[in-house]
């Protein structure tokens, strides 16, 4: 069922009781999703209602109408990334411009969390580690790695509910998770992936931020709308790429 004109765009932020189901298995539909489509086709609704429930069937998920997770993705897309710029959103992205998903793998020798903890402490979405060494690698991946205009901006995709999507609801979410420290891991990823594949980097001219999309909460005719962004501060990276490093 292809015909855009036929679809509410209405977002689900706009209902007073989210459809959608919660939990672990809508994240990964939503992130599968995200990644398999190209966002440009997904804000036309090109993509059938048939691809969705096929999805939902590889997670053993149960949709009443896959008609709204359209809509959402469609909303996903669409919304403006930046208050003062609605060309940026996913939409307009070109995929040849983004990596999808994109592995890391971070090796670091003994690091103690109150390390962590001094370099972050005072960051409002941090939530504070308990007393740990640490040691070894981490491993994982980035949901969205993309440029526009020249800066590199990474972005992960959250499909929690909240009971709205204020600012102040997002944060408490990031501190709840430690999405703060999650975002902060990721700014160090890739900035070694920029110092290695940009001759002249530099963090001021390439690095654009770090983006948590809460999509249930985001509306295409509202800038940031279910997005928190934030820009790392510059020296306090620094300080953080160094302990995780292999030296």
């Amino acid at each position: 069922y292809d015909n855009a004109e036929e679809i509410s765009t209405k977002s689900l932020v706009a209902s007073s009781s989210d459809p959608l189901p919660r939990g672990r298995r809508m994240g990964n539909l939503v992130h599968e999703l995200l990644e398999k489509n190209a966002f440009a086709e997904l804000a036309k609704y090109s993509e059938s209602v048939t691809k969705i429930e096929q999805a939902c069937l590889r997670f053993g998920l149960s949709l009443d109408d896959p008609q709204l997770m359209l809509t959402l993705l469609r909303q996903v897309v669409r919304t403006p990334l930046d208050q003062q710029d609605d060309g940026f959103n996913l939409a307009q992205i070109d995929d040849k411009h983004c990596i999808k998903e994109m592995p890391f793998y971070l090796s670091h020798g003994s690091i103690n969390t109150e390390q962590i903890n001094a370099v972050l402490g005072d960051e409002v979405i941090y939530r504070s580690l308990s007393a740990k060494k640490l040691a070894g690698f981490l491993t994982g991946f980035i949901d969205l790695v993309c440029v526009y205009q020249g800066k590199y901006y990474l972005m992960d995709y959250k499909s929690n509910y909240l009971e709205d999507y204020s600012s102040a609801s997002m944060i408490q979410a990031m501190r709840a998770h430690n999405y703060g420290l999650q975002g902060w891991l990721y700014s160090v990823v890739l900035t070694n992936f920029l110092q290695e594949t940009i001759g002249d980097y530099s963090f001021d001219r390439h690095f654009g931020g770090v983006l948590y999309l809460f999509v249930r909460g985001m509306e295409s005719d509202k800038p940031c709308s279910g997005v928190f962004s934030f820009l790392p501060n510059a020296e306090k990276l620094e300080q953080l790429s160094r302990l995780f490093s292999d030296a």
